[in-house]
């Protein structure tokens, strides 16, 4: 019989969801999501029917072919916290809040609360064609 203590458990190599380094990319502008939620802060969180968002959305670029990366996402999707709303840009795409989507779509949710921008602040960041900073 295997003693499973004899055996460290699998130690992932997590992926980061670091507030500060993630992300909303439009075309050539992106906004971190920090600046999301300062300007998201003080708006109304009202509660949406799951169906009603864009599901077609692209997977996470870091995941790619990885299995253990695919299991990091993973962990990061069953820690989500869905105290948060996830924040919405004026068009209604999601800009924050994909790990809490696919949570309440896995647990078999039929709503989840959201913020939605009137408008989208300054990007912090603006690329080339090439996709290099300017």
């Amino acid at each position: 019989m295997i003693d499973k203590d004899e055996y460290p458990a699998f130690e992932l190599d997590r992926a980061t969801d670091w507030m500060e380094e993630q992300c909303y990319v439009d075309g050539t502008e992106a906004w971190y999501v920090e600046t999301l939620w300062r300007h998201a802060k003080k708006l109304p969180s009202y509660e949406v029917p799951l169906i009603a968002l864009d599901t077609d959305l692209q997977p996470w670029d870091e995941v790619g072919d990885d299995f253990l990366e695919f299991c990091a996402h993973c962990r990061l999707v069953m820690d989500a916290d869905m105290d948060y709303p996830i924040i919405l840009t004026p068009k209604g795409a999601i800009a924050d809040g994909r790990h809490r989507l696919a949570k309440a779509i896995l647990n078999g949710d039929s709503t989840i609360m959201v913020k939605r921008l009137s408008w989208m602040p300054e990007p912090d960041l603006v690329f080339d064609e090439e996709g290099n900073t300017l």
